[in-house]
């Protein structure tokens, strides 16, 4: 496989030369910056972007400097078009993407609620308007907020074993 000549595969501005990435064209003057880092916008790394990368790469055996190479250019695009981009290239290489993203959207569709549990605390969220306050797990348990019949209901995580009742 080979992604420079792929079109939804977009192109870096560098080049591996003996020790390490170097830029190919615009190196920076003596008290300055390259010409490369100052116009690039980058953006956050998705994580999913990066499990379709790993794999994909994994399977066309590539070479762990252009394993990182791919990883560094991730920067460079806007996350949606992260994970379409390299979704595209997993089929491409006979990979299915939803099976690799799975772990990511999977969800139980239940959830036990956390209401009379002692780890429960309400917080103050500091703000300059009026006052803003949020459930949270004195053990550190991610909530889930689900609105049901009108009522707020906190729901525990399948891995919380720490339901302790008030009374």
């Amino acid at each position: 496989m080979v992604f420079g000549s792929d079109p939804t595969y977009p192109t870096n501005p560098t080049k591996n030369k003996g020790m390490g990435l170097e830029k190919e064209n615009n190196p920076p003057v003596e008290g300055g910056a390259s010409d490369n880092c100052c116009d690039a916008k980058t953006y956050p790394v998705n994580p999913i972007a990066v499990t379709l990368l790993l794999t994909c790469c994994n399977k066309a055996t590539f070479t762990k400097e252009e394993t990182i190479e791919a990883i560094i250019n991730l920067q460079t695009i806007p996350q949606q078009e992260q994970i379409r981009s390299w979704a595209i290239l997993c089929y491409k290489n006979g990979i299915d993407p939803h099976r690799i993203i799975y772990p990511f959207t999977q969800s139980p569709n239940k959830g036990t609620s956390c209401q009379g549990c002692k780890h429960i605390e309400m917080l103050k969220v500091p703000t300059d308007k009026r006052p803003v306050f949020r459930f949270v797990c004195s053990l550190r348990h991610q909530l889930l907020e689900v609105h049901y019949i009108h009522e707020r209901v906190l729901l525990a995580p399948e891995s919380c074993r720490d339901y302790l009742p008030t009374a």
